[in-house]
């Protein structure tokens, strides 16, 4: 039963390990195109909210660049909520990439998400190592008594 256990534990260990992992690599992902997008010239454009083309339940921002109409999500829209449909809302868009929508011309959503998954990836590597380190002095400790 102690081997099932000790196995399960090592399982659970890697598995939180490759999701501290995904998250740290996800986290400076993000961070990387903060410092693309902060300095990036940016546009700024009229938008209305309107429900999304593709998923009828959620909203997105309708807005015209260059005499093209484009339907979009904003890069930090986790952080903001866009308000009541058909509403009007100034955003920032990219002039190379007119795909690219930020609702704050600093892009600052994209380090504040980076930074969170950043912080709770390096978080998790930390209790694993710190659970590692804690069994392997308990098991000395257990050794010790037993001599």
């Amino acid at each position: 039963m102690k081997k099932i256990l000790a196995n399960w534990q090592l399982i659970l260990r890697i598995v939180i390990l490759l999701v501290a992992i995904a998250l740290i690599f996800a986290g400076f992902y993000n961070l990387k195109n903060y410092f693309h997008d902060h300095s990036a010239e940016k546009k700024h454009v009229s938008a209305l909210i309107v429900k999304d083309p593709k998923d009828p339940d959620d909203q997105a921002l309708k807005y015209e660049y260059a005499g093209k109409v484009y339907y979009g999500d904003p890069v930090d829209k986790i952080l903001h909520n866009y308000g009541k449909l058909n509403k009007e809302l100034q955003i920032y868009i990219l002039k190379d990439r007119p795909q690219r929508i930020f609702i704050k011309s600093s892009a600052q959503g994209e380090a504040t998400v980076g930074s969170l998954l950043l912080g709770w990836g390096i978080l998790l590597a930390m209790i694993v190592w710190a659970e590692r380190k804690i069994l392997a002095i308990l098991k000395r400790s257990k050794k010790v008594e037993s001599d």
